[in-house]
């Protein structure tokens, strides 16, 4: 894995395998002080018929996201 220093982040390009099927995710911003990794559902071609809970995800400056935590 190639690791790029940018602005004082941590570019990466990482191969996803979901549901049987890759998707390579290019300029994606490595976060070693993340307490998990969020992808956007849209890259992956989300099946929304998996058992998932909906969860949300917190910013820095308050901002707030749901998302799906499938098993």
């Amino acid at each position: 894995m190639n690791f790029e220093l940018n602005h004082g982040l941590i570019w990466i390009t990482f191969e996803l395998i979901y549901e049987g099927n890759s998707v390579v995710i290019d300029k994606c911003i490595l976060d070693t002080g993340s307490a998990a990794t969020a992808i956007d559902i849209d890259l992956v071609n989300f099946n929304y018929y998996k058992s998932a809970t909906i969860k949300r995800l917190f910013g820095i400056g308050g901002g707030k996201e749901p998302l799906f935590h499938t098993t």
